[in-house]
């Protein structure tokens, strides 16, 4: 079944979440009362899907294909986990679309070439 632009971004920040939080809870570190500085739920979510075995995650690559408004995009993602820095690429019959975060600024590269960061006032 094809997935829509929507749901296949939807499921990939999923996944990324999934992870991150896993990742979190692994480094959980107990205060000297006992009290973990990571919900309870999210340790258990982490024991449940592999425990210690997320340790050793260090980044992500999703490969993908979108349907939409009668296209079909190509695209990867990739995701350094533990800086949370990522790039995301997708090649449409039309047009190519980048995004990224490299630790500090969320960044777009359109259809003119141009990256800029978002937010950016030149951008617009």
């Amino acid at each position: 079944m094809p997935c829509s632009m929507k749901n296949t971004r939807a499921f990939a920040v999923s996944i990324l979440a999934l992870a991150l939080c896993l990742v979190a809870a692994g480094r959980a570190e107990t205060t000297k009362d006992g009290v973990s500085g990571v919900p309870a739920i999210l340790v258990a979510m982490r024991s449940a899907s592999g425990g210690d075995d997320w340790s050793v995650l260090k980044s992500l690559h999703l490969v993908l294909t979108t349907i939409g408004g009668g296209e079909t995009a190509h695209g990867e993602r990739w995701e350094d986990v533990t800086t949370g820095r990522y790039v995301e690429r997708e090649a449409w019959p039309t047009h190519r679309d980048i995004d990224g975060f490299d630790g500090v600024t969320p960044w777009h590269q359109g259809r003119s070439g141009i990256a800029y960061s978002l937010g950016d006032v030149d951008a617009a």
